[in-house]
């Protein structure tokens, strides 16, 4: 239960956070574990509470604070396009849940329904969106530039029968040009 606002900790709190800060526990278990508040925490690291050890309580030192990074966005566009929607399903969904609340004055009601035809104008122009994306983006081409070369068979059987075409045709164009040469 927490402490009641502006009242210091008991000291066996005190006591608990300083073990749990020095044992490098992270700062958002122990908040969970000791029910206090950040500033709470932060003045029991600190010194400023009775550890009930009856000895002055030196201030714990603080720790580094490491920023995790978020990694960079490959395709900025897809992020955005990713954003907007879910801003827009999460506007109508507060929209369908205030609808089924009739008490709600006339005037409010017609706000929603203006708020939920915008929130449909920009779902359509997401939807173009991805569908311009979509014929835009390079498709995968299965057979290679090169016309040496053939696409890569899904199956094995298919594979195996035509790599059976290729040395039949090879063995045939070897024994033409065999039989060519020795009539010469």
């Amino acid at each position: 239960m927490p402490a009641p606002r502006n009242t210091p900790p008991p000291p066996e709190t005190v006591a608990f956070v300083r073990r749990r800060y020095a044992a490098n526990v992270p700062v958002a278990d122990i908040l969970a574990e000791s029910a206090l508040t950040i500033g709470a925490l932060y003045q029991c690291v600190d010194g400023r509470h009775d550890d009930g050890s009856g000895l002055p309580v030196p201030p714990l030192p603080r720790r580094t604070l490491i920023m995790r990074r978020r990694p960079p966005v490959r395709n900025l566009r897809a992020a955005l396009v990713g954003r907007l929607w879910r801003a827009a399903e999460t506007q109508v969904n507060e929209i369908e849940k205030r609808l089924k609340n009739d008490e709600r004055a006339v005037d409010e009601r017609e706000g929603d329904a203006r708020v939920f035809a915008i929130a449909v104008r920009t779902m359509q122009d997401l939807s173009a969106l991805d569908a311009d994306a979509a014929t835009s983006a390079p498709q995968p081409t299965t057979a290679p530039a090169s016309g040496d070369n053939d696409p890569v068979p899904r199956d094995i059987d298919e594979f195996r029968r035509r790599l059976a075409e290729k040395i039949d045709k090879l063995a045939a164009a070897d024994a033409a040009e065999g039989a060519g040469r020795s009539e010469t």
